[in-house]
């Protein structure tokens, strides 16, 4: 007689071909959203672009929000990186500015960028908010340790900073089309006599 104690032998062999499908649907949405923005990431878009049947995307995500959230969090890291606190504040805040850029460039896009400032899609606006504000605790929390340790101004306006950062990137991909290279050291440059006055 058969016995049904055990996992299925096919129970590994399905949870992989599951992890896979995860992967391609994630990797459709995120090129989708940095190349077109998130108007065009809909469950067709998404399966067309990832090879990846409707029913099966249906399968893991309920509908297209709780895909974009499964994929901005994947891509973002709601657990955000934490910087080496044993650096001195001037290369904390160089590698504050080079993980910055990382996100807006790498993992953001311009089409997420562009759609979040004419807020083409008022609930991936607010999704988008959400699942980063991780990052933006981040930097709150490099300047806000500069600040303790005496190292930046007691007064130090920590929502400012974090906006001329985001600022500063994104006027340089306005004006230029693409960030030169060594954007984070010239932008220290050019903060730094401010920040250590």
């Amino acid at each position: 007689m058969p016995t049904t104690e055990g996992p299925s032998p096919q129970a590994p062999t399905y949870a992989l071909r599951g992890q896979r499908s995860i992967a391609r649907i994630i990797a459709a949405t995120l090129d989708l959203l940095r190349t077109q923005g998130p108007q065009r990431v809909t469950i067709d878009a998404v399966s067309a672009r990832s090879g990846v049947a409707k029913t099966t995307i249906y399968r893991h995500y309920q509908d297209r929000a709780q895909m974009l959230r499964a994929a901005l969090a994947a891509a973002v890291d709601e657990d955000a990186p934490r910087i080496p606190e044993e650096l001195p504040i001037r290369q904390q805040l160089l590698w504050m500015f080079d993980d910055t850029r990382r996100v807006l460039e790498e993992q953001a896009g311009m089409g997420t960028i562009a759609a979040i400032l004419t807020d083409q899609d008022p609930e991936f606006t607010d999704l988008f908010r959400a699942v980063t504000a991780a990052r933006r605790r981040t930097m709150i929390d490099v300047l806000a340790a500069g600040i303790a340790a005496g190292a930046l101004p007691a007064d130090l306006d920590t929502d400012q900073t974090i906006n001329i950062i985001i600022g500063s990137y994104l006027a340089a991909a306005l004006r230029h089309g693409t960030v030169a290279g060594d954007w984070a050291d010239r932008l220290l440059r050019t903060l730094w006599p401010d920040l250590t006055e």
